[in-house]
């Protein structure tokens, strides 16, 4: 049914309207643990995807995360981001405490309740 996607884009766009460009705060680089991963979406392509995913911090560098915290991160576009995100994989990650992106669509979670915070992903790589 070709309605479908078009539908779902749709219904995101409407539920995440674009917001202006935040003031960007200092970026904080962990090495996480993959605890959860997000819903699947469609690849991006006229539409950008925010995809929540839940993380275990294992290190950080930096104010606001420790190890063992566990967080909300927000990957856009996962299938772009050159890593395999299977439970358990361990990444690099940089992390926004602001949305650091104009566009983009945040996927909602079914039964999972927004977090207190929510961190978004500058930078992704794999980890040793």
């Amino acid at each position: 049914m070709r309605t479908a996607p078009a539908l779902l884009t749709a219904a995101l766009l409407a539920a995440a309207p674009l917001a202006a460009q935040p003031r960007r705060g200092p970026d904080v680089r962990v090495t996480a643990e993959l605890v959860e991963r997000g819903p699947a979406t469609p690849h991006c392509g006229v539409v950008h995807f925010l995809v929540p995913m839940r993380y275990r911090v294992r290190a950080s560098e930096g104010a606001g995360l420790r190890a063992g915290d566990e967080v909300e991160v927000v990957v856009s576009c996962p299938e772009m981001a050159g890593v395999t995100f299977a439970v358990g994989a361990r990444h690099r990650l940089t992390l926004a405490a602001r949305r650091p992106w104009n566009s983009g669509a945040l996927v909602p979670w079914p039964g999972h309740p927004a977090p207190a915070r929510r961190w978004w992903a500058r930078a992704l790589a794999t980890a040793p």
